[in-house]
């Protein structure tokens, strides 16, 4: 009789292990199957923000070649800056929603500006040194002359001749462009070269730090508040 409770033992035992294993079994897949879905609809919901931000800093891209082509600007390089002048950098302002759309010498120096930052050294700038050189520079930051995030092109103004007499810098303001998305869903953030926050659908996001041997993000830096 105890043999054959012991057999009943083991057989329930057997049955009780089959079981748990058939459990864990399901449980893991369905666990994968999850993490699985969910990592392909984070990078289309990822590839999806960066189209849309590629596609929004692109109207200012081609803003600043197809302003450096015009003849105000030509004009503003030239040495002619008059009120006529000033007032169209201030329509193509007022017609795109750019931050500011400005006209530098050879030398760096702001000549003309839709929002009056007149006789300004960018010189330092690597964006403007670059388009200096023919070709079209770019940066990002907080850098002069705005306080604000905001993203800088900065094309070159050919002469007749074919030498560089300026460039025509345009600045996006980055909250302006984030203010379509700002607040959906899913949290969507992107980092610069040194892992800080700079473009974010939640403002709560920006200047915070992300740091290649930790995961996750970190409070950075404090930042003046009218950004």
């Amino acid at each position: 009789m105890g043999q054959g409770i012991f057999q009943r033992l083991v057989i329930a035992f057997g049955f009780g292990v089959v079981v748990l294993a058939i459990s864990v079994g399901v449980w893991r897949y369905g666990y994968v199957q999850a993490l699985g879905q969910l990592s392909r609809q984070g990078a289309v919901d990822l590839a999806l923000a960066a189209d849309r931000l590629t596609g929004q800093l692109q109207r200012y891209r081609e803003l600043a070649v197809l302003t450096a082509d015009r003849p105000v600007a030509a004009q503003i390089a030239g040495g002619i800056v008059d009120t006529v002048t000033r007032t169209r950098l201030l329509e193509i302002v007022d017609k795109t929603g750019a931050l500011d759309v400005m006209v530098v010498d050879t030398d760096g120096f702001v000549l003309a500006s839709a929002r009056g930052v007149d006789s300004l050294d960018l010189s330092a700038q690597p964006f403007v040194r670059r388009a200096m050189q023919g070709a079209l520079g770019r940066a990002h930051g907080l850098r002069a002359p705005f306080d604000r995030r905001a993203y800088y092109y900065a094309a070159p103004i050919f002469s007749g001749a074919g030498t560089v007499q300026g460039a025509v810098v345009v600045a996006a303001d980055i909250a302006a462009i984030e203010w379509d998305w700002v607040g959906s869903n899913p949290p969507v953030f992107f980092t610069d070269d040194t892992g800080e926050v700079f473009i974010s659908n939640r403002s709560e996001l920006v200047f915070w730090q992300r740091r290649e041997d930790q995961p996750g993000l970190r409070p950075g830096i404090w930042h003046c508040p009218c950004l």
